[in-house]
């Protein structure tokens, strides 16, 4: 896999026509939110402490070194860690300024993509999807989480973490900007449903409690 600098001009953009089809417009808006913020974003989330254990314990589940996948990567931070790992660690996210908010001087993959559509093969070992589905319509997480199944090998193990509690909601501010973004939150049941429709067994899940919201945390492993 070619290793890319994080420049505009050099960050694969593999979206697809599908894809786009497929974008909603709590997507569009929420993604041109991501676009204005990306800069403070990347300095208000660069401390990745709070996850390092459940980062750890995600690398010790896979059922051998190869390819993660860090799904909605934002900045890149989580993917640099999953490379310190010695895996070899690629980032997607569907802002592209987002990813140029990465300070990749150490060259890990970034790839710009909609996680509706992966331009993956069935070769990852991993999916790290560390807030992934926060803005994503719930009625389209049934056919997203069959496409992470699908870039799965069998026995794959995925970290997904998700808001706790109920319905959908706009939030009008984003990190000191007048500019909204688009929320869904989850029940334990209704995640533990959904992902074994998707193919998946759940490993463990669990309530995580952080200063601004409650996470859902789910560890889960493909047939």
């Amino acid at each position: 896999m070619e290793i890319r600098d994080c420049e505009p001009s050099s960050i694969s953009n593999l979206q697809s026509p599908i894809s786009r089809l497929l974008t909603m417009n709590e997507i569009d808006e929420t993604q041109a939110t991501y676009s204005q913020i990306a800069a403070d974003y990347a300095v208000a989330r660069r401390e990745r402490a709070g996850i390092a254990e459940q980062l750890a314990r995600f690398v010790t589940l896979l059922p051998h070194p190869g390819i993660v996948v860090d799904i909605g990567c934002g900045p890149g931070y989580d993917t640099a860690l999953l490379a310190d790992a010695g895996l070899t660690a690629v980032g997607l996210d569907l802002s592209l300024a987002m990813l140029c908010a990465a300070n990749n001087q150490r060259r890990y993959n970034l790839v710009q993509a909609d996680m509706q559509n992966l331009p993956l093969a069935a070769t990852a070992v991993g999916i790290w999807a560390c807030a992934s589905l926060l803005h994503l319509p719930q009625t389209a997480v049934p056919a997203t989480l069959r496409e992470f199944a699908r870039v799965l090998q069998p026995n794959g193990i995925m970290y997904l973490s998700v808001k706790q509690g109920e319905g959908e909601q706009w939030a009008a501010t984003a990190y000191g900007h007048a500019a909204r973004r688009y929320f869904t939150f989850w029940q334990p049941d209704t995640l533990t449903q959904q992902l074994a429709a998707a193919g998946f067994t759940i490993i463990d899940q669990f309530s995580y409690a952080w200063p601004e919201t409650t996470w859902l945390i789910c560890y889960a492993q493909r047939a």
